[in-house]
């Protein structure tokens, strides 16, 4: 698997005030989505997912004056930069299940019964994996029946991702805080995955790459609420707010991601392109990423909006419009999304 590794958070970007949103840690507000160039659709997401997505676009470059916050909140962004800053920001420890998937997927012989080994052990991962493949986001057009159907239908590439994916949201949901501020992000992860999948000839890479690194994209999401959990658990002035954690991504999740990626060694700065030249002959080669880590921004930008029921189609960042739209509808055209 390759993995976009994304720059380290730079203390220089300018802290401007943005005033607080009018909802608490479970409550609902109006955020404003921009209006120019939208075609109104359904809304897939609530009005509350919005609210805490789309700040999280990567276009926060503008930072909320942290003293604004609650000191429970204030404390929280603090001691997560002094982690990052002084490289005492842990990551969670994969568990073995993913570990041994690891190690098979490196062997070029690996089958499906060996993964359906491993996986079984874990009845929980088991039923979460069944539960997925069948839902709208893998898109498959009749039930998948037992898990090493699951298994063979996904694809070796993509269940290395979802399986990731699934045991950090387990892991989460441990501490009982921020059930939909995890649902949410799992369900953009999903849904951002399956929009890369789609537009992987114009993202020149194999689908199932496309897939797992569109999956991937926004691990440091979850890593962050993670923190966040376990600060609310420990802590006796209450719950981090949804603000601190929105905060706490705009500033540190470049840097969460490059440590994960390198905690769970799951590649690189390097991507790997399809390149076909003019006698038509395919072969890969190795790129920078920080191109297609704009893409994929791009790319999730016009995703929460659409997902909010207004799709974009201006910056495409190197897609076609028209491409990019079919997309776009196709992946939000499911009426039930179910990630629990």
């Amino acid at each position: 698997m390759y993995s976009i590794i994304k720059q380290l958070f730079q203390s220089k970007t300018p802290i401007v005030k943005r005033p607080p949103p009018a909802h608490a840690n479970n409550e609902s507000s109006k955020a404003a989505i921009p209006e120019n160039n939208t075609q109104e659709a359904a809304s897939i997401l609530s009005q509350e997912a919005l609210d805490f997505l789309l700040p999280l676009q990567k276009t926060c470059d503008l930072l909320l004056d942290i003293n604004l916050l609650p000191l429970k909140d204030r404390s929280f962004i603090t001691s997560n930069i002094r982690k990052i800053r002084d490289n005492n920001f842990e990551i969670p420890m994969l568990p073995h299940v993913v570990i041994r998937t690891q190690q098979l997927l490196s062997k070029p012989d690996v089958e499906a019964s060996d993964l359906l080994d491993v996986i079984k052990g874990d009845p929980t991962m088991s039923a979460e994996l069944l539960r997925l493949a069948n839902s709208s986001y893998l898109g498959f057009t009749y039930p998948t029946l037992d898990l090493k159907q699951a298994i063979t239908r996904i694809g070796f590439n993509q269940f290395h991702g979802l399986i990731v994916l699934l045991s950090l949201r387990s892991h989460i949901l441990q501490n009982g805080f921020f059930n939909n501020e995890i649902k949410w992000t799992l369900e953009l992860s999903l849904s951002l995955a399956k929009l890369c999948q789609k537009l992987a000839p114009e993202l020149e890479m194999p689908p199932d790459e496309a897939f797992t690194l569109g999956l991937l994209h926004n691990i440091d999401y979850l890593v962050i609420i993670g923190e966040a959990s376990l600060y609310s658990e420990k802590s006796t002035s209450g719950v981090v707010s949804r603000e601190a954690i929105v905060e706490t991504i705009c500033r540190l999740g470049s840097s969460v991601h490059n440590l994960v990626t390198r905690s769970w060694g799951m590649g690189d700065s390097k991507w790997i392109k399809l390149a076909v030249n003019s006698e038509g002959l395919r072969s890969f080669e190795s790129s920078d990423a920080e191109k297609l880590l704009l893409r994929f921004d791009s790319l999730q930008n016009q995703l929460i909006n659409a997902l909010g029921g207004r799709t974009f189609i201006t910056d495409t960042v190197g897609f076609d419009a028209r491409s990019l739209k079919d997309a776009l509808n196709e992946v939000t055209a499911p009426s039930k999304n179910n990630t629990e």
